[in-house]
């Protein structure tokens, strides 16, 4: 059905009633999501920045940002009265056209569309389908995901072995135990902890509690679906300057853990496309068995030790 809507709409050059009828996203894998996430591929192919200039997206900034990934503006659209997947489909049939691609190309486009799809509806939240643990990490050291990458074993987090032009910085917590690593690749640097999942210490509640802390203390957080599942994108105050520090908070939850990383540096810009913090932080394996320190947060230890 979603390759008749898209069929019709270039034909016509507008949507029917009985197209429109079928542009809902309901409850199963209707033509409306696999248009919805099949034009969320499509912009993502050309850029993952937020501030992308495309003058043929509708003048509607709320949906602007949900297709890019925003995730406060996707719910706020999706469950807005205005939300037209209508609109969706001709942004997306606008990029088939500026691009040139093939009716192969488009069905490969909507195959891939419908997967993205059933993981959204597999997922506990529509907006965060990732799966770790099964097809992603970071992995537990108790899973085989991990099992194929040669790590560096830094104690409660082991890592992809970094190049040789890495450089790698553990930090210590107050007793001089370390609980944090940072690798600095180029311009761009992950720092990595983890911590004994509670209650009261998941990703849901530590993002929310980080956000509420950074805008109290004048800055500014948005949640955003990115590679590895819903993070901040942060702009810190910077003092004695009227500038703004852009950083990326990530976290994921796993078996009775969390791990938590912060970008900063050229992967942190808004316009940045470097994946190279997603991959490290996807492929990294927490080992929870490891000693834990204060505030829950499992003790790493130095390369070699």
């Amino acid at each position: 059905m979603a390759r008749f809507a898209i069929r019709d709409f270039h034909r016509n050059g507008h949507i029917d009633d009985r197209t429109r009828q079928d542009l809902v996203l309901g409850h199963g894998l209707t033509p409306g999501r696999v248009i919805l996430s099949a034009c969320q591929l499509v912009l993502q192919l050309e850029s993952g920045s937020e501030t992308r200039q495309m003058g043929f997206l509708p003048d509607r900034e709320d949906l602007r940002a949900a297709l890019l990934g925003d995730v406060g503006a996707a719910r706020a659209v999706m469950g807005g009265e205005g939300f037209d997947l209508g609109e969706v489909l001709a942004l997306l049939c606008a990029e088939i056209e500026e691009r040139g691609m093939t009716v192969s190309q488009v069905d490969r486009l909507l195959e891939e569309a419908e997967t993205v799809s059933l993981h959204v509806l597999d997922a506990e939240d529509p907006l965060v389908p990732v799966e770790r643990g099964r097809v992603t990490g970071p992995w537990d050291a108790g899973e085989e995901g991990g099992a194929g990458t040669e790590l560096l074993d830094l104690g409660g987090i082991r890592i992809p072995v970094p190049s040789l032009a890495d450089d790698i910085r553990m930090e210590a917590g107050a007793d001089g135990t370390p609980v944090a690593v940072t690798v600095v690749h180029g311009s761009t640097a992950l720092q990595l902890q983890a911590f004994r999942r509670s209650e009261d210490r998941n990703w849901t509640s530590v993002r929310s509690a980080l956000r509420t802390g950074i805008e109290a203390s004048g800055g500014e957080a948005r949640e955003w679906a990115g590679p590895a599942g819903v993070e901040l994108r942060v702009l810190l105050p910077v003092a004695r300057s009227s500038a703004r520090m852009g950083v990326r908070m990530l976290g994921c939850d796993g078996p009775g853990w969390l791990l938590r990383g912060i970008i900063s540096g050229e992967g942190a810009a808004p316009d940045s496309q470097d994946t190279w913090a997603y991959d490290l932080f996807l492929n990294a394996v927490v080992s929870p068995a490891v000693g834990e320190g204060r505030g829950g947060l499992i003790v790493l230890r130095a390369p070699g030790h």
